[in-house]
């Protein structure tokens, strides 16, 4: 008899998919908004660069954020954010709750808490020797990606090294998180983000990621756990995007 698969997700949490199941807690994803090296065409991805001021988000991207905040169909509970270093990720962070904290101002008792941590698992994603070169190179990239390789002669992070850290900031808040039912939020670039989410959706093809519906500037879409193959295109109740 063939051994039923595990869960991508869980077993690189876990080892097992039956123990935790439900998790405790809802995710969402959040890409940052518009940034200077996104209106310049450039990749910044190399933290040494991108956690500098000048790389934090335009005007259009610091309102895409105010604009998602201010549409959220809830903003009820406790709320954990987690953000890099990076400057359009911290940016769009502490928009983000200083737009929670607002809300809840104007409807007293909605958000319990709005926190924000930063860690280096949620950086972008690192492009090697096409950092600071111009955003066409992700197409090649991508390309790679598809076809399962790694791409060495590049020194670009593999998909695996990066679902492997953004998959940890899952953990941590499952098993080290002495609250249940926390709305965490993950800032970070769409690359990390998607990654995340095909592991969420259980998606094995090579470059599945680059499958799901892109990540728009400040959109925020929560990431289900799916466990079949008939819930792999699952009703996503709670998802916020702006028209730029």
């Amino acid at each position: 008899m063939k051994q039923k698969r595990m869960h991508r997700l869980l077993e690189s949490l876990f080892g097992t998919p039956e123990a935790v199941l439900p998790l405790k807690n809802r995710y969402f994803a959040l890409r940052h908004g518009e940034s200077n090296a996104n209106k310049l065409r450039r990749i910044v991805s190399d933290p040494e660069v991108g956690c500098r001021g000048e790389w934090g988000l335009t005007p259009s991207g610091q309102a895409q954020v105010h604009r998602m905040v201010a549409l959220m169909p809830e903003v009820v509970g406790h709320w954990v954010v987690v953000t890099s270093g990076f400057a359009r990720h911290r940016q769009t962070a502490e928009l983000f709750v200083r737009g929670l904290v607002a809300r809840g101002t104007r409807a007293p008792g909605t958000v319990r808490v709005a926190r924000i941590f930063e860690t280096a698992r949620v950086n972008e994603r690192y492009f090697g020797s096409f950092d600071g070169k111009m955003n066409i190179h992700y197409e090649t990239v991508w390309a790679n990606d598809a076809l399962g390789l790694d791409d060495k002669a590049h020194d670009v992070e593999t998909v695996r090294d990066v679902e492997r850290r953004m998959a940890e900031i899952v953990r941590l808040a499952e098993t080290d998180n002495p609250h249940a039912g926390v709305n965490v939020v993950i800032v970070s670039s769409a690359d990390p983000l998607m990654m995340l989410q095909a592991l969420f959706e259980d998606r094995t093809a090579r470059g599945a990621f680059r499958k799901l519906p892109y990540l728009e500037y400040a959109e925020l879409r929560e990431l289900k756990l799916v466990q079949s193959e008939k819930e792999k295109h699952p009703h996503v109740k709670f998802e916020i995007r702006t028209d730029e």
